[in-house]
């Protein structure tokens, strides 16, 4: 099942870039290909990079966001907990097709599910729940919109989606210092990064492939991926100890 592989497969190129501070302002346009969202400590880096000052949206409501979650889901919920939030949140039949995987390389659990239209218009998309490797307790969500998941969502829904869910995001009360939006990275553009008062983040990206050059360079998107973050600076993820080899 194409969910299986949404789930564990990552987009290293482009949150390394944005990791590593060389993320630039861009706008983006529209195609299409598979994707999968990126995880743990890789999408860590990324959410928790310092943002470009060419990319900084300032300002925001004057109420701050508290990021807890994802709807009913609760970062440190067990994974009972998690699949009554699913069931709550999307209904008994979409509950009943939850997926369930290991990353082997983070250790870390994953339960997926499909649900359509999460937003008007989106298409069906993937949420996964992912849950850490010592605390065995929710601490990320990610959520991916892809032909994967729709045949039917094409490079422009894609783009559609992103330019949505970005106002959106925009428009809520994350710590300005930390938001960055339409940053470019080798896969995509990052169109929304913020964070809560407790560095909890929420990160949205519409991945694809560049063509062209410098002010002509356009993206066809083939993603758009959307991860709500407990620590981005320490995931609780499988790491080999230091001094180990």
């Amino acid at each position: 099942m194409m969910i299986r592989n949404l789930a564990v497969l990552a987009a290293a190129v482009a949150l390394s870039a944005l990791a590593t501070g060389e993320a630039s302002s861009a706008a983006g346009k529209g195609d299409r290909q598979q994707a999968a969202p990126a995880q743990g400590e890789q999408i860590a880096q990324a959410a928790g990079a310092q943002p470009p000052a060419a990319g900084a949206v300032p300002g925001g409501p004057a109420a701050p966001v508290d990021l807890t979650g994802f709807r009913s889901a609760r970062f440190g919920m067990d994974e009972a907990a998690v699949r009554a939030a699913i069931e709550a949140d999307f209904g008994k039949e979409i509950a009943g097709r939850i997926v369930t995987q290991d990353n082997l390389a983070e250790k870390t659990k994953l339960i997926s599910v499909l649900v359509p239209d999460l937003f008007e218009g989106a298409g069906i998309g993937s949420v996964s729940y992912i849950f850490g490797y010592q605390s065995k307790a929710l601490i990320q969500v990610a959520v991916a919109w892809s032909a994967q998941t729709d045949p039917t969502l094409t490079p422009e829904r894609l783009f559609s989606g992103g330019n949505i869910l970005q106002g959106y995001f925009n428009s809520q009360g994350y710590v300005p210092a930390t938001v960055i939006s339409n940053a470019m990275v080798d896969a995509g553009i990052i169109m929304f990064r913020g964070a809560d008062a407790d560095e909890n983040t929420v990160m949205l990206l519409l991945q694809g492939a560049f063509t062209g050059e410098g002010a002509q360079k356009n993206l066809t998107p083939n993603a758009l991926l959307l991860y709500y973050i407990d620590d981005a600076k320490d995931p609780d993820v499988f790491r080999i100890p230091p001094g180990k080899f």
